[in-house]
């Protein structure tokens, strides 16, 4: 990731800088099975009536991007999709554990590496 962020004209002191931060930054997180692109557009939440009693049902669907990822990763991926239009941040905090160091660094990276 950093030689294609080099080789893309990033300078090589960000790069070592970098690679020396990031063994503390996302270390000691375990793999875990999650979803990979959890916003609201893949949320669908069902209510309705059933023999009298209110029911919901929850589904979450568009599963293609799940997968092995360290804890953080999901927490990371649905930060970096906020629109900060309405109040689903809040809610992010509240589904997922919240990862604000990862997130800020992975928000950072993010922009500067793949942008």
């Amino acid at each position: 990731m950093l030689r294609k962020y080099t080789y893309n004209g990033g300078p090589l002191y960000r790069a070592e800088y970098l690679r020396r931060c990031f063994p503390f930054i996302f270390k000691g997180h375990k793999a875990t099975f999650t979803h990979g692109d959890l916003q609201r557009k893949n949320i669908i939440l069902r209510e309705k009536s059933h023999q009298d009693q209110e029911c919901s049902r929850l589904v979450i669907i568009d599963w293609e991007k799940s997968g092995w990822y360290p804890g953080y990763w999901e927490y990371c991926l649905a930060v970096c999709a906020l629109r900060w239009d309405d109040d689903w941040s809040l809610w992010i905090d509240r589904i997922l554990s919240p990862f604000v160091s990862e997130a800020s660094w992975f928000q950072s990276l993010r922009l500067e590496l793949w942008s």
